[in-house]
């Protein structure tokens, strides 16, 4: 792989080139390469890179990430971010969101089933309450009583 980086350390911000890239390191080549043991930042597009400088020579240098990165987010231009901990939160965050939606979903389909189980009960109460009333007009029949009729609907 071979990328332009902007390279920032201790010294003056610098053009450098990535030559070799994985998820916990790059392999570069500066002008002025940074020192061992320096804190550097890579500016590659709009990703910035932060690490360890484990080896360097004439032109060459070595960095070992703070963070893992996604390569292929690299190597694609992401303008999302390449670490990992990124693409972990927006992947949270997408199924957070996700689930706020089933959560929605649930309290309405709950609601709709209370609602349908109520119209069932003023349905089922209004039959037995006929049926009693039924019931209780034949029961007074029997006993020779006069049954006073009802009002139909």
């Amino acid at each position: 792989m071979l990328a332009r980086a902007r390279l920032r350390g201790s010294g003056q911000e610098q053009d450098a080139c990535i030559v070799n890239v994985s998820s916990r390191g790059l392999a570069a080549t500066a002008d002025n390469p940074p020192r061992r043991g320096e804190i550097v930042e890579i500016k590659v597009g709009d990703n910035r890179l932060v690490g360890e400088v484990k080896w360097s020579d004439m032109r060459r240098f070595g960095v070992a990430l703070r963070e893992r990165i996604s390569v292929i987010s690299l190597i694609s231009g992401d303008s999302d971010g390449v670490t990992l901990k990124h693409k972990e939160a927006v992947r949270k965050q997408k199924a957070r969101a996700s689930a706020d939606r089933s959560n929605i979903s649930r309290k309405i389909q709950f609601l709709v089933f209370m609602a349908a189980g109520a119209a069932a009960t003023l349905v089922v109460a209004d039959f037995v309450g006929d049926s009693m009333q039924s019931l209780g007009e034949a029961k007074a029949a029997m006993a020779g009583e006069r049954v006073a009729q009802a009002p139909s609907r």
